[in-house]
């Protein structure tokens, strides 16, 4: 009998520690520095439900994604400045890995320099094809990482020489500067909960499931209301399953306001808290998710 309890308990245990599954990789971009006017990297693809251009589909066994192919082997890049050549380097900030390091020279373009710009192209190829890291791997996190990673791509330019008129500035040039800095873009790489109905109460639910290496199963927890997921930047309120519009605009962290508009602001009743006659909210003897026991023990 004590056997059996204790075996009940420990299933009960292992139940509770079930972690989420994980979907695709999604990307957001959140700054660029001045020098730069555009990029696609944190565009979607044609079909917007089919996911982001550059997000990974096959992280290898570091969590690095695979390097992109014809006809788009890098995102493309539009500057405010007319330049001829650079260096691009892309790193994952979080652990340290570099996903692309290359030289490109970029000719002259006519309508983007009499715009005072210049552009690289998706189908430009590395000026150093030859040394390591020059191809453009896709952005990409491990299938459990529950938490985002900040990517940054830094762009120096290799126009400016000394007084000589031959010796270049090098590694000393930043963006058009000497000892300067270089222009930047920043963005991160997600993963979020794969969300179901719950056929009783018709919410949206985490599909949990038992975590193990490599799988898609998060090492993070779960939490179990939307309340909870939006707190800890686990569901996405502007996202619309029907299209697969983010409801943001340039930068992630401007909405659209058609977003917010959508079902007649339908997102204010979707993340309040319940009506106290709901029945989260009446006293069981077990802990409410959103107030204390204490709360209405006085």
């Amino acid at each position: 009998s004590s056997s059996s309890s204790s075996s009940s308990h420990r299933a009960t245990g292992f139940a509770a520690f079930q972690s989420p599954l994980l979907g695709d990789v999604r990307i957001r971009l959140l700054y660029q520095t001045p020098e730069v006017y555009l990029t696609d990297v944190a565009k979607q693809k044609k079909i917007k439900k089919q996911g982001w251009k550059f997000a990974c589909t096959s992280p290898d066994e570091n969590g690095m994604g695979e390097e992109a192919i014809m006809p788009e082997l890098h995102p493309e890049i539009v500057f405010n400045q007319i330049v001829k050549q650079i260096h691009v380097h892309m790193e994952d900030t979080k652990t340290g890995q570099v996903y692309w390091d290359a030289d490109y020279e970029i000719p002259t373009q006519f309508i983007e320099n009499l715009k005072g710009k210049s552009k690289l192209t998706k189908t430009m190829l590395p000026a150093n094809p030859l040394n390591p890291g020059t191809n453009f791997r896709k952005p990409c996190l491990p299938k459990d990482e529950n938490e985002p990673h900040l990517f940054d791509i830094s762009i120096q330019t290799q126009d400016k020489t000394y007084k000589d008129g031959f010796t270049l500035w090098g590694k000393h040039e930043g963006f058009h500067n000497f000892r300067g800095p270089m222009a930047h873009i920043g963005f991160e790489a997600y993963r979020l909960p794969v969300l179901e109905k719950d056929p009783e109460s018709g919410e949206e639910k985490e599909q949990l499931g038992d975590w193990e290496p490599g799988g898609s199963y998060s090492k993070g927890p779960a939490h179990d209301s939307r309340q909870m997921r939006l707190i800890y930047g686990e569901e996405d309120p502007w996202y619309n399953e029907d299209t697969g519009d983010t409801g943001r605009v340039y930068y992630d962290y401007i909405i659209n306001p058609w977003a917010r508009r959508r079902g007649m602001y339908k997102y204010l009743d979707k993340y309040a808290l319940p009506p106290l006659t709901h029945p989260q909210h009446q006293s069981s003897g077990e802990v409410n998710p959103y107030f204390g026991p204490e709360f209405f023990l006085l």
